[in-house]
């Protein structure tokens, strides 16, 4: 029997006895417990009666919320000095989309390797399959609970005409629980990193079988408390350079994410 009414963040049933709020976008309930509010803040909200978004929308509607003044200046900085940086592209849902009446500039949607657009999920699959890539492609979704969206997953990946080689997520949401047999996607092996000690998080590689690589074990540890990472290198024929790559997933309360990162991969 579905759930009246599901949390936005854990789908547990939000109860009336249960300190909960409500998100004026997707019109969901999201119990206390599961959001980064404090009590104060909480109780503000509702003498207030002011407008809240739950983390989903908030990341759909302000994608770079979570960036304080310093990791912004990092990041453009970073921007302007590498000819060769290139933003995933990021899949959002129709439903979001249009609720939040984001604008898609048709300016962007071109070759640069820049290229930071928004995509709607039938948008996505439009232009990948009309210019699918060749040879070695990559891709990432912010999944929030892989086995809540399994099936809308694999029904995404069937109206892909073109194999992703590998495909990363995060917010996977997994534990040690979790039954992995469910997950199992033809033509892909499943690796993930689960979170540790606490609900939510959790990042994830769907690898190609037509691909050879081994773990990068000693790289997967690197986050710390700052991010979640999860890295493979992939095996190259013919002696050609080996590719490292991997997912990296920061939680909306972690802190320096940026200068951590920065730190890791340049030490």
């Amino acid at each position: 029997m579905p759930v009246k009414f599901p949390c936005s963040i854990c789908c547990n049933p939000v109860k009336t006895n249960q300190n909960s709020i409500f998100c004026n976008c997707c019109k969901l309930w999201t119990h206390l417990k599961c959001t980064n509010l404090n009590l104060i803040d909480y109780f503000k909200l509702a003498n207030d009666e002011e407008n809240w978004l739950c983390p989903e929308c908030l990341s759909t509607a302000l994608p770079l919320n979570w960036l304080d003044s310093e990791e912004f200046d990092l990041m453009i900085s970073d921007l302007d000095q590498s000819s060769n940086y290139c933003l995933n592209l990021k899949t959002i849902t129709d439903l979001n989309l249009d609720s939040l009446k984001l604008p898609i500039d048709e300016d962007l949607e071109s070759s640069d390797s820049r290229n930071s657009c928004y995509y709607s999920l039938n948008n996505f699959i439009d232009v990948f399959n009309h210019d699918p890539v060749q040879n070695v492609s990559f891709m990432h979704l912010n999944i929030r609970s892989l086995c809540k969206h399994i099936d809308q997953f694999k029904a995404f990946l069937h109206s892909i005409t073109h194999n992703i080689s590998v495909i990363g997520l995060t917010e996977t949401w997994l534990n040690a629980s979790s039954c992995k047999n469910l997950l199992n996607i033809p033509g892909y092996i499943l690796i993930n990193k689960n979170r540790v000690g606490r609900i939510g998080g959790g990042v994830a590689l769907y690898i190609s079988n037509d691909l050879q690589y081994t773990p990068r074990l000693d790289l997967n540890d690197i986050g710390g408390t700052s991010f979640e990472c999860i890295f493979i290198e992939i095996i190259t024929p013919h002696n050609a350079k080996n590719i490292v790559i991997g997912v990296v997933y920061k939680a909306p309360d972690a802190k320096t994410f940026l200068l951590a990162l920065k730190h890791y991969f340049t030490n």
